[in-house]
């Protein structure tokens, strides 16, 4: 067993030492868009540093499109590691989620942040076969 543990969701397993977080030298004020799975690690990222955090999510719950990959049969599941990352943000003092709320220009200029951070999902894309194309009539293959 000469294979590198990996993880779907964690980068880090295997790896403790290399992604290790150090406290920062000097505290900053830390915004975060996006309350996605990248956002979520981020803003715990951040807060393992020692920033002062600030996690605005425009949708009322955390999670991003990860939902999505719950729908499919067998596959509910999946949102235990949303549920995870949230109970660790619930968790820490230097965490403010905002939920229902979009990190608006104006919003930046109120909080004075040090640091912006954005994690914005992915955008969805039609799955098409390579032997797919466009005609007037739509997809033909």
């Amino acid at each position: 067993m000469d294979k590198p543990i990996r993880c779907l969701v964690n980068p880090a397993s295997g790896k403790e030492r290399e992604f290790a977080v150090k406290p920062a030298p000097v505290k900053k004020k830390v915004l975060v868009a996006g309350g996605g799975p990248a956002g979520m690690e981020a803003a715990l990222s951040a807060a393992a540093a020692g920033h002062e955090v600030h996690l605005y999510e425009k949708k009322a719950r955390l999670g991003g499109q990860y939902y999505l990959a719950a729908i499919p049969p067998g596959k509910g599941e999946i949102t235990s590691f949303i549920s995870c990352l949230s109970k660790r943000l619930e968790g820490l003092a230097n965490v403010h989620v905002h939920l229902n709320a979009a990190l608006t220009p104006g919003a930046v200029a109120a909080l004075g942040p040090d640091a912006r951070h954005h994690r914005h999902g992915q955008q969805r894309q039609e799955a098409r076969h390579p032997r797919h194309r466009e005609t007037s009539r739509g997809l033909c293959l």
